[in-house]
Protein backbone atom coordinates (compact mmCIF):
# COMPACT_ATOMS: atom_id res chain seq x y z
CA UNK A 1 0.00 0.00 0.00
CA UNK A 2 1.41 3.39 -1.06
CA UNK A 3 0.23 5.41 1.93
CA UNK A 4 1.79 8.61 0.62
CA UNK A 5 -0.15 8.42 -2.65
CA UNK A 6 -3.36 7.63 -0.77
CA UNK A 7 -2.75 10.60 1.54
CA UNK A 8 -2.37 12.93 -1.45
CA UNK A 9 -5.66 11.72 -2.90
CA UNK A 10 -7.58 12.07 0.37
CA UNK A 11 -6.25 15.55 1.12
CA UNK A 12 -7.14 16.66 -2.41
CA UNK A 13 -10.68 15.37 -1.95
CA UNK A 14 -10.93 17.23 1.33
CA UNK A 15 -10.02 20.53 -0.28
CA UNK A 16 -13.07 20.17 -2.49
CA UNK A 17 -15.47 20.13 0.47
CA UNK A 18 -13.59 22.60 2.69
CA UNK A 19 -15.56 25.59 1.39
CA UNK A 20 -18.84 23.98 2.49
CA UNK A 21 -17.84 23.66 6.14
CA UNK A 22 -19.09 26.25 8.65
CA UNK A 23 -16.30 28.29 10.24
CA UNK A 24 -14.83 26.78 13.41
CA UNK A 25 -17.04 23.70 13.20
CA UNK A 26 -16.90 20.77 15.58
CA UNK A 27 -16.36 17.84 13.23
CA UNK A 28 -16.51 14.07 13.66
CA UNK A 29 -14.64 12.01 11.08
CA UNK A 30 -15.81 8.41 10.86
CA UNK A 31 -13.11 5.99 9.72
CA UNK A 32 -10.16 8.31 10.23
CA UNK A 33 -7.51 5.74 9.33
CA UNK A 34 -4.14 7.43 9.67
CA UNK A 35 -5.78 10.77 10.50
CA UNK A 36 -4.56 12.68 7.44
CA UNK A 37 -7.91 14.31 6.80
CA UNK A 38 -8.58 14.96 10.49
CA UNK A 39 -5.26 16.78 10.72
CA UNK A 40 -6.03 18.75 7.56
CA UNK A 41 -9.47 19.73 8.84
CA UNK A 42 -7.91 20.93 12.08
CA UNK A 43 -5.49 23.07 10.04
CA UNK A 44 -8.55 24.87 8.62
CA UNK A 45 -9.49 25.95 12.13
CA UNK A 46 -12.00 23.23 13.04
CA UNK A 47 -12.24 21.14 16.21
CA UNK A 48 -11.91 17.55 15.03
CA UNK A 49 -12.53 14.14 16.55
CA UNK A 50 -11.62 10.99 14.62
CA UNK A 51 -12.88 7.45 15.22
CA UNK A 52 -12.06 4.10 13.63
CA UNK A 53 -12.19 0.38 14.31
CA UNK A 54 -9.24 -1.89 15.08
CA UNK A 55 -7.36 -2.86 11.94
CA UNK A 56 -9.63 -0.78 9.70
CA UNK A 57 -11.08 -2.46 6.60
CA UNK A 58 -9.44 -5.18 4.46
CA UNK A 59 -6.67 -5.57 7.03
CA UNK A 60 -5.20 -2.08 6.66
CA UNK A 61 -3.72 -1.06 9.98
CA UNK A 62 -2.69 2.57 10.27
CA UNK A 63 -1.21 2.46 13.77
CA UNK A 64 2.36 2.89 12.54
CA UNK A 65 1.56 5.84 10.26
CA UNK A 66 -1.04 7.75 12.28
CA UNK A 67 -0.70 11.53 12.45
CA UNK A 68 -3.78 12.17 14.62
CA UNK A 69 -5.24 10.92 17.88
CA UNK A 70 -7.85 8.53 16.46
CA UNK A 71 -10.24 6.99 18.98
CA UNK A 72 -10.87 3.28 18.55
CA UNK A 73 -14.51 2.22 18.92
CA UNK A 74 -16.66 -0.85 18.32
CA UNK A 75 -17.96 0.23 14.91
CA UNK A 76 -21.56 0.45 16.12
CA UNK A 77 -21.84 2.92 19.00
CA UNK A 78 -20.28 6.32 18.37
CA UNK A 79 -18.63 7.29 21.70
CA UNK A 80 -20.03 10.83 21.97
CA UNK A 81 -23.19 12.35 23.46
CA UNK A 82 -26.27 13.31 21.47
CA UNK A 83 -26.03 16.49 19.39
CA UNK A 84 -22.27 16.91 19.79
CA UNK A 85 -21.16 17.78 16.25
CA UNK A 86 -21.81 20.45 13.65
CA UNK A 87 -20.50 18.18 10.89
CA UNK A 88 -20.12 14.42 10.49
CA UNK A 89 -17.69 13.50 7.73
CA UNK A 90 -16.54 10.24 6.18
CA UNK A 91 -14.43 9.34 3.18
CA UNK A 92 -14.74 5.95 1.50
CA UNK A 93 -16.04 4.35 4.68
CA UNK A 94 -19.79 3.68 4.63
CA UNK A 95 -19.51 0.93 2.02
CA UNK A 96 -17.41 -1.03 4.54
CA UNK A 97 -20.08 -0.94 7.27
CA UNK A 98 -22.28 -4.07 7.05
CA UNK A 99 -24.96 -2.47 9.24
CA UNK A 100 -24.86 0.78 7.25
CA UNK A 101 -28.62 1.42 7.49
CA UNK A 102 -28.93 1.05 11.26
CA UNK A 103 -25.66 2.97 11.68
CA UNK A 104 -27.39 6.05 10.27
CA UNK A 105 -29.29 6.36 13.57
CA UNK A 106 -25.99 6.76 15.43
CA UNK A 107 -24.81 9.40 12.97
CA UNK A 108 -28.11 11.22 13.35
CA UNK A 109 -27.86 11.01 17.15
CA UNK A 110 -24.48 12.73 17.47
CA UNK A 111 -25.24 15.40 14.85
CA UNK A 112 -26.79 18.71 15.89
CA UNK A 113 -30.29 19.43 14.57
CA UNK A 114 -28.99 21.93 11.99
CA UNK A 115 -25.81 19.94 11.38
CA UNK A 116 -24.40 18.71 8.09
CA UNK A 117 -23.27 15.24 6.99
CA UNK A 118 -20.73 14.91 4.19
CA UNK A 119 -19.91 11.46 2.83
CA UNK A 120 -17.35 10.84 0.08
CA UNK A 121 -18.29 7.55 -1.57
CA UNK A 122 -16.70 5.46 -4.35
CA UNK A 123 -18.67 5.73 -7.57
CA UNK A 124 -19.84 3.20 -10.15
CA UNK A 125 -17.12 4.61 -12.39
CA UNK A 126 -14.51 3.73 -9.74
CA UNK A 127 -15.91 0.19 -9.56
CA UNK A 128 -15.77 -0.27 -13.33
CA UNK A 129 -12.22 1.02 -13.83
CA UNK A 130 -10.96 -0.76 -10.70
CA UNK A 131 -12.15 -4.06 -12.14
CA UNK A 132 -10.28 -3.42 -15.39
CA UNK A 133 -7.06 -2.30 -13.73
CA UNK A 134 -7.25 -5.34 -11.47
CA UNK A 135 -6.42 -7.48 -14.50
CA UNK A 136 -3.81 -5.05 -15.78
CA UNK A 137 -1.95 -5.21 -12.45
CA UNK A 138 -2.20 -9.01 -12.34
CA UNK A 139 -0.86 -9.37 -15.89
CA UNK A 140 2.07 -7.13 -14.99
CA UNK A 141 2.64 -9.33 -11.95
CA UNK A 142 2.98 -12.44 -14.11
CA UNK A 143 6.11 -10.99 -15.69
CA UNK A 144 7.57 -10.29 -12.26
CA UNK A 145 6.71 -13.64 -10.70
CA UNK A 146 9.56 -15.84 -9.67
CA UNK A 147 11.95 -12.95 -9.10
CA UNK A 148 13.16 -13.33 -5.54
CA UNK A 149 10.01 -15.18 -4.47
CA UNK A 150 9.68 -18.85 -3.61
CA UNK A 151 6.66 -20.88 -4.61
CA UNK A 152 4.00 -21.59 -1.96
CA UNK A 153 4.85 -24.71 0.00
CA UNK A 154 1.86 -25.34 2.28
CA UNK A 155 -1.83 -25.96 1.64
CA UNK A 156 -2.65 -22.64 3.29
CA UNK A 157 -0.25 -20.76 1.05
CA UNK A 158 -1.63 -22.49 -2.03
CA UNK A 159 -5.15 -21.47 -1.02
CA UNK A 160 -4.08 -17.86 -0.79
CA UNK A 161 -3.01 -17.85 -4.43
CA UNK A 162 -5.90 -19.88 -5.77
CA UNK A 163 -6.76 -19.52 -9.44
CA UNK A 164 -10.23 -18.21 -8.67
CA UNK A 165 -8.84 -15.43 -6.49
CA UNK A 166 -6.51 -14.38 -9.28
CA UNK A 167 -9.19 -14.37 -11.97
CA UNK A 168 -12.03 -12.65 -10.13
CA UNK A 169 -11.68 -9.35 -8.28
CA UNK A 170 -13.39 -9.33 -4.91
CA UNK A 171 -16.15 -6.93 -3.97
CA UNK A 172 -14.94 -3.75 -2.32
CA UNK A 173 -17.77 -3.15 0.12
CA UNK A 174 -19.90 -5.26 2.45
CA UNK A 175 -22.85 -5.84 0.12
CA UNK A 176 -23.35 -7.63 -3.17
CA UNK A 177 -20.47 -8.58 -5.46
CA UNK A 178 -18.09 -7.00 -7.92
CA UNK A 179 -20.87 -6.80 -10.54
CA UNK A 180 -23.72 -5.57 -8.34
CA UNK A 181 -21.43 -2.88 -6.93
CA UNK A 182 -21.77 -1.12 -10.29
CA UNK A 183 -25.30 -0.33 -9.06
CA UNK A 184 -24.67 -0.26 -5.30
CA UNK A 185 -21.98 2.42 -5.72
CA UNK A 186 -24.11 4.57 -8.01
CA UNK A 187 -25.30 7.98 -6.85
CA UNK A 188 -28.90 6.76 -7.27
CA UNK A 189 -28.42 3.77 -4.93
CA UNK A 190 -26.79 5.79 -2.16
CA UNK A 191 -29.33 8.58 -2.50
CA UNK A 192 -32.09 5.99 -2.06
CA UNK A 193 -30.42 4.54 1.04
CA UNK A 194 -29.97 7.96 2.64
CA UNK A 195 -33.59 8.90 1.99
CA UNK A 196 -34.76 5.56 3.36
CA UNK A 197 -32.81 6.13 6.59
CA UNK A 198 -34.24 9.58 7.26
CA UNK A 199 -31.84 12.01 5.61
CA UNK A 200 -32.54 14.93 3.33
CA UNK A 201 -30.10 14.85 0.40
CA UNK A 202 -29.13 18.48 -0.05
CA UNK A 203 -26.63 18.03 -2.87
CA UNK A 204 -24.56 15.44 -4.72
CA UNK A 205 -21.16 16.51 -6.06
CA UNK A 206 -18.17 14.73 -7.62
CA UNK A 207 -14.60 14.63 -6.38
CA UNK A 208 -13.26 15.48 -9.87
CA UNK A 209 -10.42 12.94 -9.58
CA UNK A 210 -9.77 9.70 -11.42
CA UNK A 211 -8.08 6.79 -9.64
CA UNK A 212 -8.70 3.09 -9.12
CA UNK A 213 -8.60 0.56 -6.31
CA UNK A 214 -5.45 -0.92 -7.81
CA UNK A 215 -3.75 2.50 -7.59
CA UNK A 216 -2.81 2.21 -11.26
CA UNK A 217 0.29 4.30 -12.04
CA UNK A 218 0.22 5.78 -8.53
CA UNK A 219 2.14 9.04 -8.23
CA UNK A 220 3.50 8.63 -11.75
CA UNK A 221 0.15 10.07 -12.89
CA UNK A 222 -0.11 13.60 -11.46
CA UNK A 223 -3.15 14.96 -9.65
CA UNK A 224 -3.53 17.48 -12.47
CA UNK A 225 -3.74 14.65 -15.00
CA UNK A 226 -6.16 12.76 -12.77
CA UNK A 227 -8.43 15.79 -12.66
CA UNK A 228 -8.49 15.95 -16.45
CA UNK A 229 -9.09 12.22 -16.79
CA UNK A 230 -12.10 12.45 -14.45
CA UNK A 231 -13.85 14.54 -17.10
CA UNK A 232 -13.39 11.72 -19.62
CA UNK A 233 -13.48 8.50 -17.58
CA UNK A 234 -15.66 9.69 -14.69
CA UNK A 235 -14.97 10.82 -11.15
CA UNK A 236 -13.94 8.11 -8.72
CA UNK A 237 -16.15 9.39 -5.90
CA UNK A 238 -19.49 11.04 -5.36
CA UNK A 239 -19.88 13.49 -2.47
CA UNK A 240 -23.18 13.48 -0.60
CA UNK A 241 -24.35 16.45 1.49
CA UNK A 242 -27.06 15.46 3.96
CA UNK A 243 -29.20 17.17 6.59
CA UNK A 244 -31.68 15.89 9.11
CA UNK A 245 -35.26 15.86 7.90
Amino acid sequence: MDFEFLREIRVQELERIARDLPAGAKILEIGSGAGWQAKQLASYGHEVEGIDVVGNYINYDYRDVRVWDVKIYDGKHIPFPEGTFDVVFSSNVLEHIPHVESFQREVNRVLKDEGLCIHVMPSASWRFWSSLTYYWVRIKGLFRSGKGKSAPTTDTEVAKVSLLRKLLPLRHGERGNVISELYLFSAYAWKSLFKKTGWKVVRIDKNRLFYTGEMALGRRLSLRARKKLSGILGSSCNIFYLKKR
